[in-house]
């Protein structure tokens, strides 16, 4: 069983659903297979790389306009998986 989330983390996972990430990544096996799975992204992807993917975009995947707090709690939520 998996330790509950942090506040900020917790955030995360709402933007996550609210932008409706799942549809191409997975977490856990759930989602989509577009996009990479995202379950062990974190060691893997830094603040930086992850900014720079979400407002610019990267390959197929579309920029979003995410204030820099909403970036934190994703990157919050991502490190919690």
């Amino acid at each position: 069983r998996l330790p509950p989330l942090e506040a900020q983390a917790l955030a995360g996972r709402r933007i996550f659903h609210a932008h409706n990430c799942q549809s191409c990544h997975q977490i856990y096996g759930f989602g989509g297979f577009l996009g990479p799975d995202l379950t062990n992204a974190a060691p893997r992807l830094s603040r930086e790389r992850l900014d720079s993917i979400l407002t610019q975009g990267a390959g197929q995947m579309p920029a979003f306009y995410l204030a820099p707090e909403e970036i934190d709690s994703i990157h919050a939520y991502l490190r919690a998986l």
